[in-house]
């Protein structure tokens, strides 16, 4: 009869306790959700304080682990948020402030798994609608790219629409207005809703036909 070595044995329990952490580490590493891209991107600036943030992540992200996934904004701002596909949708309360560099923690189980920043512009939607399309020598690159910007999207000056059931944005990745409710509704709310924010687009200047999608 064969009589195994007490030190084999030891060694064994040893070898096969550090597999199962290296095999932990490994899993917990490839489940780990991945940033891929980010809106505005890392550094940007000449930001409008009326833009969503959107956090893209490499693949789709399951129920579970959307749970887990977070954000954390300085200077501290009140933020809604969504899931579109696989991608974060970080939507500010109220107008970011102008002239102001934001940094961007995303956090998975309180952990940070990236940092991006960006700032904002000197002059707010309603300065630059008032003050965009009049040049000067010292201004006039930047007087004619607002007025660019103005003529291309009319509507944008007017945005974000607010209302106590949903907020209007545009989308300049889709090239679609976003729709977001702020509370739970039924089927027949968001329809009266849809038609109502359409109306509302329609009367800032957004030609048909109006492309847009909703969140919840």
């Amino acid at each position: 009869m064969r009589i195994i070595n007490k030190k084999t044995v030891l060694f064994g329990i040893i070898f096969i306790f550090f597999l199962a952490i290296i095999i932990l580490v490994i899993r917990t590493s490839i489940s780990r959700p991945v940033v891929e891209s980010t809106v505005p991107e890392n550094e940007a600036v000449e930001i409008l304080e009326t833009s969503q943030i959107s956090i893209n992540f490499n693949t789709d992200i399951d129920e579970r682990a959307k749970k887990d996934i977070s954000v954390s904004i300085s200077p501290e701002t009140n933020i809604d948020f969504t899931w579109l596909s696989n991608t974060y949708k970080v939507i500010p309360k109220n107008s970011l402030a102008n002239d102001t560099t934001y940094t961007i923690k995303v956090l998975y189980k309180s952990k940070e798994i990236y940092l991006f920043s960006f700032s904002t512009t000197p002059l707010s939607q309603s300065e630059i609608q008032k003050f965009g399309p009049q040049q000067t020598k010292d201004d006039h690159d930047f007087g004619e790219a607002v007025k660019t910007l103005v003529d291309k999207y009319p509507f944008y000056t007017s945005l974000p629409v607010r209302t106590n059931d949903y907020v209007v944005y545009y989308d300049f990745e889709l090239q679609k207005f976003a729709i977001t409710f702020l509370n739970s509704i039924t089927e027949s709310q968001k329809s009266i809703f849809i038609k109502d924010a359409l109306l509302r687009i329609q009367k800032i200047g957004a030609k048909e036909p109006i492309l847009y999608y909703t969140q919840p």
